[in-house]
């Protein structure tokens, strides 16, 4: 549920960009923490108005679970935010106006651990009165980046639909299609199809992986190549080169499951791969490609309105 509290005008947002513009151009601010990062406290980033302080100790072997990175956030030298977050090996915390509207936010990506999972990205942003924290879902693969794709000051977040590992392929032979969001007043916004030149050149790697490669493990490609297309307004000529391309003795990704069990089975990988896209959304329950398809729940797990700290 979201919840707002009034904050003092020091922390109004034109208050905030009055001070940030009078100090000049953002000063680019961050914290990358690796696997030898030994522990410390009270490091400090700051761009503009924004402040990080930051206490770190690195998770030793058996060491167990709970926070070791610890942050505190000020605005205006007062303290807005107090939290904590696990890190495995690998962090960075960083400010990054990601809206080109003249305040940075606070950006933390953390690892949890394991072969190729997990990265956690918070966003930490402050709209009107509000202080808003965003959090993703575990990402695999490296998690996702920020880019400006079209050279217009915002921050483009590029990742993957995580749903595609392992459905009809092992990590390896799986490639999810691209996922592109905005951030836009305090909210994540799916543009994904607003570049689809980046789309295009997504397909295009897959579909170089289809062509060339031999045919094992070739149905964890075919899947995210035909979500691409699908996304990009091709659906037919996507499928069309699935037909010819499927591994039709490959059964990965054949069983139907209920609640963890299997209580059935696909007669073949086509029957397979339409019942995924349509519960993936990527096509209507009629089989048609879904054009009000909404990408951000694939990666945004919880926007929220804080109270400040005292």
């Amino acid at each position: 549920m979201m919840f707002a509290r009034v904050l003092t005008p020091a922390l109004c947002l034109s208050t905030l960009t009055g001070v940030f513009f009078s100090s000049g151009a953002i000063a680019a601010s961050s914290l990358e923490l690796g696997y030898d990062t030994p522990a410390f406290s009270d490091r400090t980033l700051q761009a503009g108005p924004v402040r990080v302080s930051v206490d770190y100790t690195p998770k030793s072997p058996g060491g167990g679970d709970g926070d070791n990175l610890f942050y505190e956030i000020y605005v205006n030298d007062r303290r807005v935010v107090s939290d904590g977050a696990e890190v495995w090996m690998w962090g960075e915390v960083n400010l990054r106006d990601l809206d080109a509207d003249g305040v940075p936010e606070v950006v933390l990506n953390t690892y949890t651990g394991g072969a190729h999972c997990c990265n956690i990205h918070t966003i930490y942003s402050w709209r009107g009165n509000e202080i808003l924290r965003t959090i993703t879902y575990p990402l695999d693969g490296g998690g996702g980046h920020f880019e400006d794709l079209d050279g217009d000051g915002t921050q483009e977040f590029i990742t993957f639909d995580n749903a595609f590992l392992y459905a009809f392929s092992s990590y390896a032979g799986s490639f999810p299609p691209l996922i592109i969001l905005s951030f836009q007043e305090g909210q994540w916004v799916d543009v994904t199809r607003q570049y689809p030149e980046r789309q295009r050149s997504h397909a295009w790697q897959a579909y170089v992986r289809i062509r060339d490669g031999d045919t094992y493990e070739v149905n964890g490609a075919l899947a995210g190549y035909v979500a691409q297309k699908i996304l990009l307004g091709e659906y037919r000529q996507g499928w069309e080169l699935m037909q010819v391309h499927y591994d039709r003795a490959d059964e990965w990704g054949l069983d139907i499951y209920d609640d963890g069990d299997v209580v059935g089975r696909y007669p073949d990988y086509p029957s397979a791969l339409r019942a995924f896209l349509i519960q993936r959304g990527y096509l209507t329950a009629d089989g048609r490609p879904n054009l009000q398809l909404d990408l951000r729940d694939r990666v945004v797990a919880e926007t929220r309105s804080l109270p400040t700290s005292r």
